[in-house]
């Protein structure tokens, strides 16, 4: 068995129980994640060419597992948070009760909009808790930051919030 199918498999199992039938609806959906993550981790690389490089598939064709990862990222049954949520409230429940947690706040530009994180930090790593992504007004944040004053960037962004 190839490395990348071995991999599928485990994650497969993994999510399966986790994920509720109300919010996949279609087990070819869960297929679809685990080819995805599987691909994420073996490709390093966040381009679905390079997820469908590593996922198997009847088709020889690329560019159809290319359309295939992206149909379902943009499938309206493909609610982000409703998928994540049970996977990370598996995953904290494990957590010792006497250890720490620690979240972090992390903000990332990405013109014309702003990224807006909540992640629990684990072994040097960012897990993410919650997001937002604002669509941030044109210059507004720029001049804000090079003045040193970003409370008009704050103010800005907090009106101006989108799902």
């Amino acid at each position: 068995m190839s490395e990348a199918k071995e991999l599928y498999d485990d994650i497969l199992s993994a999510l399966s129980p986790l994920l509720p039938r109300t919010v996949y609806q279609d087990v070819r959906r869960v297929r679809t994640l685990a080819w995805a993550i599987t691909g994420l981790c073996l490709s390093h690389s966040v381009r679905l060419s390079g997820w469908a490089e590593v996922a198997q598939s009847r088709t020889q064709d690329a560019a159809r597992r290319v359309r295939r990862f992206s149909r379902w990222l943009h499938h309206p049954a493909v609610v982000p948070a409703q998928w994540y949520r049970p996977v990370i409230q598996a995953a904290l429940s494990g957590w010792p009760v006497d250890q720490r947690l620690f979240v972090a706040l992390d903000t990332s530009a990405l013109t014309p909009f702003v990224l807006i994180r909540a992640c629990l930090v684990y072994r040097g790593r960012a897990i993410p808790l919650a997001w937002r992504v604002m669509r941030a007004r044109s210059g507004l944040c720029h001049h804000a930051r090079r003045s040193g004053d970003d409370s008009a960037c704050r103010s800005g962004l907090s009106a101006r919030a989108t799902a």
